[in-house]
């Protein structure tokens, strides 16, 4: 009876942490415009395409973002739950993984840049990304691709 009763008190806590666990939002994102709110300057913004690894701690983003007067191309490397600096003595980016979402802090000067939120959807499908700028906040919805889109 007593071990029965350990063995359910281990599976319980085994349960909550799988609960707990952090999401792994390595994969291609394809940006959904018709579900997304772009916010303030958005409007040029025809498709936006994220290409994550996640490694560990370790985040890379490679951006592309197809506006009407061509594309731009971003890179991002970031160590979740811990601060590095963007730019030697100027940016600070900050990365904090809670479960199925991330949160990036990003400062100039020591004055807020960008809040984002990225949440995974229950079915790891959608990635929802929540932009906080001192005069926008833009709502993004992406889809998981099983291969990058050209």
């Amino acid at each position: 009876m007593r071990t029965e009763a350990v063995a359910l008190m281990l599976v319980g806590l085994a349960v909550v942490a799988s609960g707990r666990s952090r999401v792994d939002f390595t994969g291609t994102w394809v940006l959904d415009v018709t579900k997304s709110n772009l916010g303030n300057g958005g409007g040029e913004v025809q498709s936006t395409i994220l290409n994550v690894q996640q490694e560990g701690n370790r985040l890379s983003i490679l951006e592309v973002i197809g506006r009407k007067d061509g594309k731009t191309l971003a890179c991002r490397n970031l160590v979740l739950d811990h601060a590095v600096p963007a730019r030697a003595g100027m940016d600070l980016v900050s990365a904090r993984h809670a479960g199925r979402s991330i949160r990036i802090r990003s400062t100039q000067e020591r004055h807020l840049i960008s809040l984002e939120e990225w949440r995974m959807s229950g079915d790891s499908a959608k990635l929802l990304i929540t932009i906080k700028r001192p005069h926008s906040v833009q709502r993004l919805v992406f889809k998981y691709a099983q291969s990058a889109p050209e």
